[in-house]
Order: structure tokens, then C-alpha cells, then sequence
């Protein structure tokens, strides 16, 4: 009796790339992809979100039973600096997208175009809905159950205020070609901490009366 065919287990043991994993998430539920790759549906949820690759909505299934109109939102592009691939087997670096070549340094000194600017920032859409659905910390700040969201320490009363300066600063950077993004999972950045519970410096006005 011949041996059965080892090529499909082979096939998963590759890197899957983001095409892949968007058709997979359109063809059958998260559960059922997630059995072929030995994980769970919410810990696979979290490598699209990762990749950036849309999935159906909860439900999407049911209305598919039903006969009734789900949207099936477009696969993005890759940004640069994202991972490309997700490999279930290998804990090494995964492909990512060519980074983009410096612009000369002469036009970092003028913005780009501002006709197409968008009247917030990609990163700032939606942000609110998440903030809200949170917890307090003693000190009254806001701490968002989602974790892959713009890093802000902010109480609700300022959440307005801190969201629009926030996007107006990630627009006007990319104005002079500095791409503002989150940061993919395996990149090892820090960043400095901040002390909820310090003491606010007394900063002292500057005056407006020149002196002679």
C-alpha cells in the first residue's frame, strides 16, 4: 500500500503570505483556519490585525447562510516596514516590504502637497470608540482593553483635545515624508515611560513684554 502524500503537510509548514490568509479568511470561519495551523480563532485574529488583512465581521457567516449581502472590504497594500508573511513554524524574521528610498535631503525642508490630506489621521480614525470602551486607572487615565492602538496616556475629559493634536502632528510629519505608523509586533522599540502618578512641573509663562 502506497504512503499517503505528505505535500499538504508540507504546504503549511511554509510562510503564508497575506494573499493567502485573505482568500483563506473569505472562504471558511476562523475557527476552521485556524484547526489547519494547530492555533486558535482569537489568537489568529490578532496575525491579521498584525498583517493588516481584513476579516469578515462577526456574523459574516450566518448572513451567508441566510442568502444576504456581506461587504468584503479590498486587501491593502503592504506598507512599508510590514511583514508580508506570517510563518506558524519558524521564530525568525518574517519577509516584509522593501523600505522606501530617502527623498533627498533638500526636500525634507518643504511639505509635501497638502490637497489630498486627509481631515484625520488613518491612526486616529476610530481611536475614540476604543478609549471609551476601557478601564480607569487610579489616577483617572484612560486604559483601552485594545492594545493595538495609538499609545496616548490621556483622562477621558481630555480625549477630544489629545486625539485632534495627535492627528494633526502624524499629518504634518507625513507632510514633510515621515511615516507614521503602529509598530509591527516583532520590532524591538521602546519608548520613554510614563509616570502617571508625578508631579506636574510649574512652568513659569514667558512674558509678552519686550524689554528695551
Amino acid at each position: 500500500m502506497s504512503k499517503p502524500s505528505q505535500s499538504s503537510n508540507t504546504n503549511h509548514k511554509k510562510p503564508i503570505s497575506r494573499e493567502t490568509l485573505y482568500k483563506l479568511a473569505w472562504s471558511e470561519p476562523m475557527l476552521s483556519i485556524g484547526k489547519k495551523f494547530g492555533v486558535s480563532s482569537s489568537y489568529l485574529a490578532r496575525i491579521y490585525s498584525r498583517l493588516n488583512v481584513p476579516r469578515p465581521a462577526p456574523g459574516h457567516w450566518s448572513k451567508i447562510a441566510a442568502d444576504k449581502y456581506t461587504y468584503q472590504p479590498p486587501l491593502p497594500e503592504a506598507e512599508p516596514d510590514y511583514e508580508v508573511e506570517w510563518d506558524r513554524y519558524n521564530q525568525g524574521p518574517t519577509i516584509k516590504a522593501p523600505k522606501p528610498v530617502a527623498p533627498p535631503l533638500k526636500s525634507r525642508n518643504r511639505p509635501k502637497k497638502t490637497s489630498d490630506r486627509p481631515s484625520v489621521h488613518p491612526i486616529i480614525r476610530g481611536a475614540k470608540d476604543h478609549f471609551l470602551h476601557t478601564k480607569k486607572s487610579e489616577t483617572g487615565y484612560l486604559r483601552p482593553f485594545k492594545r493595538i492602538l495609538v499609545d496616548m496616556v490621556v483622562s477621558q475629559g481630555e480625549l477630544d483635545k489629545a486625539l485632534k493634536m495627535a492627528s494633526e502632528l502624524f499629518l504634518a510629519l507625513e507632510e514633510f515624508e515621515h511615516k507614521v505608523m503602529i509598530a509591527p509586533i516583532p520590532e524591538r522599540l521602546l519608548r520613554h515611560s510614563c509616570d502617571e502618578l508625578a508631579t506636574p512641573c510649574n512652568y513659569q509663562p514667558l512674558s509678552t513684554t519686550a524689554e528695551n
